[in-house]
């Protein structure tokens, strides 16, 4: 103690230190008090004195408060009564550091006793002045108080007031008075922010509550009554809740909520109920209007469901809960206690990534004993019609599982798309039936910790008429399994003659196949209308594929059932089997050891590989009646390659599919190689040395070649494919085209044709030349000719033939559609023209043109000056002309010819034209002035 001067003295002592703590701990038991410094001022002139104390630190297990520095001012006549005389407390800067509640429990009489403790030690002109608080919780966000004021007159008030927006509340205004010792309580707050007690809560987010509240406290800091209403929110986030009246009582433990309702974004909700805030005994009942599904997501805090279970409820399932209604009836750490309603409107829910939502759902939701159960009514998925049960037992064990059960109706692809579409490409339009289903979905782990949401599925049909490319293939029953790492599927037909089963898991398949296949489905599928067969065949196929792209495939497919009614190569007959087995290898290499293919004369036996994209196939044997060649086979993305060598090949039956698809052909690059010694072509007319190399790139074949001599006079064939287009040239017209099957008329003669390889008006323009021939039992000009009276011409045609100098027939060519041009075919006794068109798919003409008879008289005729011109218009038709018209095939068409023009001549039919023509406009006129 010292002197500091005539009327001030000041000391430090440890015993101040000591009771300042004793009236702090008097307010805040269980805590540590630190002082850095502390200090007594006396004042010699009047009794106050002041404390002056550094670095005050209140340590409780629920929050630190450190304060630089605190002034006491007291009466130091009072400092040794037991009541002393506290008129003013001055702080500034107090940092409070609120620790983890979720560790520290804070209950009731820990925040009611510092009321009681202000109370009976504040005398009636005492005061308590704090600025610039900060409290920062769990060491996060900060949040700021710029006043606290709390005095003593006749009641104790207590008023806080901020105006930072990092705040608890705007303003807070509390009245305590002693009544019959009870604390009565009475007060306002302003803008009371609940999210920063109450985290992870969007309902309350950015929400500031206005109201009041009155409490009445006994001696052991206990409420025994009070009633807190709220009137008004106020949003950082406007339109979010709205229509707040929140009104509830307490007294003897009992929660009693009166008035209890408001409205979140259109939606209503009221609350009405008790609650026993000692025994968490409860009696309660919410009703809410209408929500989305997805405001659970937003509304619900974190810890009230797991994270696995919430993060799967928010990805996977939308839509609306209407008039849901939750009623309480127990301990609310009892989830038996509650019992909810509600229905559900057009909601989505998705499965698994493979497929689609379930769509349009409407049913009804109740959650029971901890058990939910949704009744579906109707519901849409990938075509199905469904109805039936969601169930989830237990809801809060780890082991808890999702059940979804019900049935279905759909079409047949619909089922096949569920998982099948994984299996073999189908279109939709291929596959049709009904189809009847019993499902049974499980969704696992939906509460287990660290582990992925599973989903197991069960799907078990009846199809009736199943029906695949047109051809309906009988009754089945199907079993579908799969989870998000397997896939099992099996079948078997209503007379058990077809079974198929296919698994996979983790990567690793296995497939097997017996049954019958009709063939309508084989040609169907392979889409070539131009392969006529029927019946059926059997197949017996297998797979088993590992993870590492290992395995085996094998097969035997009974051919003996197949009517197979075309030939290839010329050879007839019954394929009776065909086997084969294949090896995978892990670095993409496919070896196929076997495919070998015997019936009736036939035994084809082949091998290769498949590596890099690319495919190598090679005959081992290859034994056909009327074949002796060996070939190989290159398919890649880029270009295929055929190359056949050895003594004779017969192409007499396969002539007309490679003339009918040269453009499909052209579309690819192709490469196509054939040295062999004899080539069979129809009629069996042989082409020996024959050699062809061709080489197509898109539509590009320049450079390709094909040389060769029939075998029956050694006459020259070639054809050649330049940059003006194809051209080709043949010795012996007559059997070149019989070769080919065009015609079997025309004798001998020499031919050249050539098609141009640029595009016009999207056509191609060409041009066919036969010189020097017979036309001999042509039954097309048979008929013309015999309608035409020229019975010695017909003679002629029938028995030597007719001798041809010249035959020129410019067409153009587009779509396998062949157009004739001003064609002209000369004889000493007849000039034929023509012009129309030609199908070459199907065989069909259409042609119109003229005959003149007595060619070298008429042609004579026309040579006189100005005479023959006039007779025969100029044009060398003729003096004598015939009209006809011919349309159909070979086998059935239609001919006519024009009698009257036939006795008339030339210059007469040009006349009798020229006056039909005025004719026709006199009675055009005529009939127009009547």
């Amino acid at each position: 103690m010292y002197l500091k001067d005539k009327d001030t003295v000041e000391f430090n002592a440890n015993y101040i230190n000591f009771y300042v703590k004793n009236k702090i701990l008097k307010i805040v038991d269980s805590s540590d008090i630190s002082i850095k410094d502390s200090e007594f001022i006396w004042h010699k002139s009047n009794e106050n004195s002041c404390f002056n104390i550094t670095d005050l630190i209140i340590d409780n297990p629920n929050f630190t408060v450190r304060i630089p520095k605190l002034s006491i001012y007291f009466k130091l006549s009072s400092l040794l009564k037991t009541k002393t005389d506290l008129f003013h407390l001055l702080t500034n800067d107090v940092y409070i550091h609120i620790k983890d509640r979720q560790k520290t429990a804070i209950t009731r009489q820990d925040l009611l006793k510092p009321i009681w403790q202000l109370f009976h030690n504040l005398d009636e002109k005492s005061r308590i002045e704090v600025n610039n608080i900060i409290i920062n919780q769990d060491g996060e966000n900060e949040y700021y108080i710029d006043k606290l004021d709390i005095n003593k007159k006749e009641v104790l008030t207590i008023c806080m007031y901020t105006n930072n927006k990092s705040r608890i509340l705007k303003d807070l205004s509390i009245t305590v008075e002693n009544y019959n010792n009870l604390l009565n309580v009475y007060g306002t707050f302003d803008d009371l922010r609940l999210d920063k007690f109450v985290q992870d809560n969007k309902l309350i987010q950015d929400a500031g509550l206005q109201g009041n509240l009155s409490l009445k406290i006994n001696k052991n800091n206990e409420i025994l009554a009070g009633k807190v209403r709220i009137l008004s929110v106020e949003q950082d986030v406007p339109t979010t809740l709205n229509n707040v009246n929140i009104t509830f009582t307490y007294e003897n433990n009992i929660i009693d909520i009166k008035n209890f309702h408001f409205k979140v974004n259109d939606i209503y909700t009221s609350v009405s109920g008790k609650m026993n805030i000692n025994t968490d005994q409860g009696l309660l009942r919410v009703n809410i209007s209408k929500f989305s599904v997805q405001d659970l997501c937003v509304y619900i805090p974190n810890n009230i469901i797991n994270d696995e279970l919430r993060a799967w409820y928010c990805n996977n399932v939308s839509g609306d809960i209407l008039n849901m209604v939750i009623n309480f009836d127990g301990n609310v750490r009892n989830h038996n206690s509650f019992t909810t309603v509600a229905d559900i409107e057009d909601a989505c829910i998705k499965f698994d990534a493979d497929f689609e939502q379930v769509k349009n759902l409407n049913g009804a939701l109740e959650f029971k004993n901890n058990n939910l159960k949704i009744i579906v009514n109707s519901a849409e998925f990938q075509d199905f019609t469904i109805d039936g049960e969601v169930k989830m037992d237990s809801l809060n064990k780890e082991n808890a599982v999702l059940n979804i059960h019900g049935q279905a109706v759909s079409d047949a692809y619909a089922l096949y798309a569920t998982k099948l579409n994984k299996i073999i490409k189908v279109e939709k339009d291929k596959i049709s039936g009904a189809a009847k289903s019993q499902f049974d979905f499980q969704i696992l782990n939906l509460n287990v910790h660290g582990k992925k949401v599973d989903f197991l599925g069960d799907l078990h049909s009846k199809i009736d008429n199943l029906t695949v490319y047109n051809t309906d293939i009988g009754n089945y029953d199907l079993n579908l399994k799969f989870g998000k790492n397997f896939i099992a599927f099996n079948g078997v037909s209503e007379d058990e003659k077809v079974t198929f089963d296919f698994k996979k898991q983790n990567n690793n398949s296995i497939f097997k196949f017996n049954g019958n296949l009709p063939a309508q489905i084989i040609k169907n599928y392979i889409n070539k209308n131009y392969i006529d067969i029927d019946g059926h065949v059997n197949l017996d196929i297998g797979s088993s594929i590992n993870s590492d792209n290992t395995g085996v495939i094998n097969g035997n497919i009974d051919l003996s059932k197949l009517i197979f009614n075309s030939s290839y190569l010329g050879w007839k007959g019954n394929m009776e089997s065909l086997t084969f087995s294949a090896e995978l290898h892990n670095d993409n290499k496919l070896l196929l050891e076997k495919l070998h293919i015997a019936g009736d004369n036939i035994n084809i036996s082949l091998s290769g590989k498949q590596e890099n994209e690319h495919l190598y196939l090679s005959s081992n044997t290859f034994q056909l009646p009327g074949n002796d060649f060996n070939m190989t086979i290159e398919l890649s993305r880029n270009q295929n390659t055929l190359t056949i060598y050895g003594n004779t090949i017969n192409i007499s039956d396969i002539l007309s599919y490679i003339i009918n698809n040269n453009d499909s052909i052209s579309e690819n690059n192709i490469k196509v190689s054939m040295y062999v010694d004899n080539v069979i072509m129809q009629e069996n007319i042989i082409i020996r040395d024959a050699k062809l190399d061709l080489s197509c790139t898109h539509t590009d074949c320049s450079g390709s070649k094909f040389i060769g001599r029939f075998l029956q006079d050694d006459s020259n064939i070639l054809a050649e494919y330049t940059d003006i287009g194809l051209e080709v040239y043949a010795d012996n017209a007559g059997m070149f085209l019989r070769s080919l099957g065009i015609s079997k008329s025309v004798k001998h003669g020499r031919i050249s044709f050539y098609l141009s390889t640029q595009m016009e008006n999207n056509k191609r323009y060409g041009m066919a030349s036969i010189s020097s021939f017979y036309v001999k039992d042509a039954p097309l000009l048979t008929k013309l000719l015999s309608m035409s009276s020229f019975v010695g011409i017909v003679n002629t045609l029938n028995n030597e033939g007719i001798y041809f100098d010249i035959c020129n027939i410019p067409f153009s060519y587009s779509n396998n559609i062949v157009e004739i041009e001003k064609s002209s075919l000369t004889a000493t006794e007849l000039y034929i023209t023509a012009h129309g068109a030609f199908n070459i798919n199907n065989s069909r003409f259409q042609i119109t043109g003229e005959i003149v008879p007595l060619y070298f008289i008429n042609k004579l005729i026309s040579n006189i000056p100005i005479f023959g011109k006039i007779l025969t218009g100029g044009r060398s038709r003729g003096v004598i002309a015939l009209d006809y018209k011919a349309s159909g095939d070979d086998k059935n068409n239609t001919t006519s010819v024009n009698f009257i023009t036939s006795a008339t001549p030339n210059l007469f039919k040009r006349v009798l034209g020229i006056f039909d023509h005025i004719m026709t406009k006199v009675n055009k006129k005529y009939k127009k002035a009547h």
